[in-house]
């Protein structure tokens, strides 16, 4: 008796869970009323009736959910008010692009939406977001939210990732080898593992807790931003792509960038660098190699350089071009 209890309860759940799977596309044939139940939020029904409501009826028809592939939520600029819940997106299963960012949102469900390429929910206060099951991703920014975690192990398409200003400890992105883009900056990072990560161009990890950081396999680099983190060390010989690099306030005591001959911009400041070698770096117009204790920096090569802040060193000399007294050098422990 006790055997057919369960049995009947397993397959009244199983019933139940197969019911609420099916209730989008149900609700799709039948037509979505445009009220309260299925749009809680005041500010996103009347986004939806206002744009997604072709004949005015407050029902939408299975042709009119067709029709949405693009939805852009911002406050103040297509919305009244700040939208604090989704609930109903996920009617919306043929939406390729979703930018719900600068709301109030604290859950976001897109577990329905799998035709997603592009989403934007950065601004809100989610404190979690599962995008297991949008494996069309070619672009998702999460930034400026409370999240602790963020699985992207099934966003193989994945070429952008922000998910900056969050509270991340862990970072998984070794399945999301099309990235181009990684912006991870202000989390609470203590490791990143970017070796699987060939197509980077772009890379901005800074103010986290890093206290290394392995470049060797991104080649394509054209950007690094690894500042206010914990670095000792950092090697970029192999980023001879390189064209601009912030290693600012870390706790560098060396720095070899000869083999970045196309570096533009570069940011050294407060490390702890005794010496600087930019003769091969003829390129470069902007540099910051101020609060270091260098005692020489020698820039008689870098007749490009537009602007230049080597401040704060102890007892420091510089040699640059084209001196006023015809020396070469210039003393820069007042400046």
């Amino acid at each position: 008796m006790m055997k057919r209890k369960i049995f009947f309860l397993l397959t009244a759940l199983l019933c139940a869970a197969l019911l609420a799977a099916l209730l989008p596309a149900a609700a799709q044939a039948e037509g979505v009323t445009i009220d309260e139940t299925n749009f809680p939020d005041a500010a996103f029904r009347e986004y939806v009736e206002r744009v997604c409501d072709s004949d005015g009826n407050k029902v939408l028809s299975a042709e009119e959910i067709g029709k949405v592939e693009s939805m852009m939520l911002v406050a103040g600029w297509t919305t009244v008010s700040k939208i604090t819940s989704l609930k109903g997106i996920e009617y919306f299963t043929a939406l390729t692009k979703l930018y719900c960012y600068n709301n109030a949102l604290t859950a976001l469900d897109v577990s329905q939406n799998t035709a997603l390429t592009d989403l934007n929910c950065s601004e809100n206060e989610l404190t979690e977001l599962d995008v297991t099951q949008n494996t069309a991703l070619t672009e998702l920014r999460c930034s400026d939210n409370e999240l602790t975690a963020l699985n992207v192990s099934q966003n193989t398409a994945l070429t952008d990732l922000n998910c900056s200003y969050n509270a991340l400890t862990e970072l998984d992105v070794s399945q999301n080898t099309a990235l181009t883009y990684l912006g991870c900056y202000s989390n609470e990072l203590t490791a990143l593992d970017v070796s699987k990560n060939t197509a980077l161009t772009d890379l901005s990890c800074y103010s986290n807790e890093l206290t290394a950081l392995d470049v060797s396999q991104n080649t394509a680099l054209t950007r690094l931003d690894c500042s206010d983190t914990a670095l000792t060390e950092l090697d970029v010989s192999k980023n001879t792509e390189l064209e601009h690099l912030w290693c600012n306030d870390n706790a560098l005591t060396a720095l070899d960038v000869s083999q970045n001959i196309a570096l533009w911009w570069l940011d050294c400041s407060g490390n702890v660098l005794t010496a600087l070698d930019l003769s091969q770096n003829t390129a470069l117009g902007l540099l910051d190699c101020s609060n270091n204790v260098l005692t020489a920096l020698d820039l008689s090569q870098n007749t490009a350089l537009m602007e230049l802040d080597c401040s704060g060193q102890q007892a420091a000399e510089t040699r640059i071009p084209q001196q006023a007294d015809g020396s070469g050098r210039a003393d820069l422990s007042g400046l």
